[in-house]
């Protein structure tokens, strides 16, 4: 999709767009029990995502999950987005490591999440909410339909 607007109206409708997806917060279900389970058995937990930094960070603050998380990645940091494998290996660079054989990629997303930790040879998890038939070509290591389903993987 093309618009043709002036630079100053592109600046304010991405403020708003930004501001929108502040707001617009849904907890998922069982997230914070995943979470304090995934703490106790100390393991490392980032977010990487393609969405924007500012509505990420709200979103953690706003239900009292950054305490969880280790560190968060974007494509707005990285120049690049999942599953390009730049993103991938600027975000193995901030954190300096790679130790796939101990990594599980989470993700929603068959074509961004799960096929970057296909490409990069990691672990992955189908996390599909939806319960969606997969009709891709793309296979997860995993499938789990409700967070909790990670206590019987981790």
């Amino acid at each position: 999709m093309y618009f043709n607007c002036p630079f100053e109206e592109a600046v304010e409708i991405n403020e708003n767009y930004i501001n929108y997806l502040k707001n617009s917060i849904v907890p998922i279900e069982n997230a914070k029990e995943i979470l304090e389970y995934l703490n106790k058995k100390q393991y490392e937990i980032y977010i990487v995502t393609n969405g924007p930094e500012k509505p990420v960070e709200n979103k953690l603050n706003s239900i009292d999950a950054k305490k969880y998380i280790r560190c968060v990645f974007t494509a707005e940091e990285a120049g690049y987005m999942k599953p390009h494998q730049e993103f991938f290996d600027k975000f193995f660079k901030k954190i300096n490591t790679y130790e796939k054989s101990d990594m599980l990629i989470i993700g929603d997303e068959l074509e961004k999440d799960v096929l970057g930790g296909i490409q990069k040879g990691i672990d992955s998890c189908w996390f599909n909410v939806k319960n969606e038939k997969n009709v891709t070509e793309i296979k997860p290591n995993f499938e789990i339909n409700n967070l909790l389903e990670l206590k019987n993987i981790l």
